[in-house]
């Protein structure tokens, strides 16, 4: 599903997105819900879904994430699965090839390796915590009866709208226009399902996929470009 809205229109668009899936908004915590910035074992996991915008194209499309226990969780629209999950202080990354049943996992030398240098606090809050440290808070609001507040930079062309009981957005506004809209908090059976299916995926390190090509799955993903320079790619363990 995709929208492609013109520049004129898309504070209209998100306005209305807002008024029909706003409601299916969670009214009050649950005290077992996975928060977003800890991770407790047992929580229950739920679902955000968000419509995020290319400021050049003016093209939204949904994305989903998942809090769970073993991590957070991102769907495109296209499909796409991946993950990011707490190793100790730093950070594991999973990417689900879901057609082949097959997830690749990249350990955190994988991630230096290739300049992915990202916070858990950014996984977590879809936002890089630099970012939020540069703003200040303008005024308190209500977003779907969540408390919420709203950061600013001083000339105010970045904002946002930040729930406080998960520390997720609620929005983002660049130079006046949204670009990241949540359109519903929920805890949904779906995630639950999903994460019983990814128990059964084949898992691969990353930095041995130049050593399988003789499974058709990661020859079809080596010829694709999956992984460019993963040949001379080593963990140094």
């Amino acid at each position: 599903m995709k929208f492609f809205v013109s520049s004129f229109n898309v504070t209209r668009f998100l306005s209305l997105l807002i008024v029909t899936c706003g409601i299916a908004f969670n009214t009050t915590a649950q005290a077992g819900y996975c928060k977003p910035q800890k991770l407790k074992s047992g929580c229950s996991p739920f679902a955000a879904d968000y419509f995020v915008a290319n400021p050049q194209t003016q093209q939204f499309q949904p994305m989903q994430v998942w809090y769970t226990d073993q991590g957070t969780f991102y769907k495109k629209a296209n499909g796409e699965l991946t993950s990011w999950h707490p190793k100790g202080k730093k950070l594991k990354f999973n990417r689900w090839i879901t057609d082949s049943k097959l997830v690749i996992e990249y350990e955190a030398s994988d991630l230096a390796s290739l300049g992915q240098n990202v916070s858990w606090e950014q996984v977590r809050g879809l936002l890089a915590s630099k970012k939020l440290d540069t703003l200040h808070q303008a005024e308190t609001m209500q977003w779907n009866r969540h408390n919420a507040r709203r950061l600013t930079n001083n000339d105010h062309s970045y904002q946002v709208e930040l729930i406080d009981q998960y520390q997720i957005p609620a929005r983002v506004i660049q130079n006046g226009q949204p670009t990241m809209v949540l359109a519903r908090l929920y805890q949904t059976e779906e995630v639950v399902g999903w994460l019983a299916q990814l128990s059964t995926f084949d898992r691969m390190d990353y930095a041995d996929l130049g050593d399988s090509e003789s499974d058709p799955r990661v020859a079809k993903l080596i010829h694709q470009g999956f992984v460019p320079g993963h040949a001379s790619h080593s963990h140094g363990h």
